[in-house]
């Protein structure tokens, strides 16, 4: 629900997107879904940075891998842009996706890392979870997740859009060395790519 230019109050119903089995590498094809994918600080600002490597740069490359995962399920895939938050959630409301993927890389002491996903409300939780299931492990720097991996509740103002699920990323910690090492590297970024395509799918899955 939202108020359009008139100050009218504008009610829009959800229903699921229809997938059907397909012979591709994730089983499905997700044509007539459309996702939407926002380049966290993309247009806004650099993001975190270490060195001449930024956050928006790191986002964008990981970013343009997930479209090219999606494209191949038959998925129609809109950049979410703009060159502030309220601009891009306005772009969210006009594209009214079946799905948003929004993707940072996070900073904090040198010792974190790991994999976050972050979600708003109710029915955003699952989405986030299956995301989390299919990409987490390969953020490990040992047998089990960091204690910095996690399903996390964030009210990230992006995450409060209704017109889809949202969930937001923190996909590695720019601050710590080894785990930078990983995030700037190509075939890390595909590995993701690939494992958040599958949690996308898997989503899917579990509505029809």
């Amino acid at each position: 629900a939202n108020y359009n230019s008139k100050g009218e109050l504008v009610f829009k119903f959800l229903n699921p997107a229809k997938i059907t089995a397909a012979e591709n590498e994730y089983g499905y094809s997700l044509e007539g879904v459309i996702i939407g994918l926002d380049i966290g600080h993309l247009g806004i600002n650099s993001g975190a940075t270490t060195g001449k490597i930024t956050e928006a740069h790191l986002n964008e490359v990981l970013a343009l891998k997930v479209k090219n995962e999606l494209l191949k399920t038959g998925a129609t895939v809109v950049i979410i842009e703009g060159n502030t938050t309220s601009a891009k959630i306005q772009k969210a409301r006009d594209v009214s996706p079946d799905y948003i993927l929004s993707m940072h890389r996070n900073w904090s002491g040198s010792a974190a890392y790991g994999f976050i996903s972050y979600h708003f409300n109710q029915f955003t939780a699952k989405p986030a979870e299956f995301i989390f299931n299919t990409t987490a492990t390969l953020y490990n720097q040992g047998d089990s997740l960091s204690k910095w991996s996690g399903v996390k509740w964030h009210p990230y103002y992006l995450s409060r859009v209704s017109v889809c699920p949202v969930v937001l990323t923190e996909n590695g910690f720019m601050s710590n060395a080894k785990e930078l090492s990983k995030i700037t590297n190509d075939d890390f970024n595909q590995q993701c790519a690939e494992a958040m395509t599958k949690g996308i799918v898997n989503y899917f899955k579990s509505i029809q």
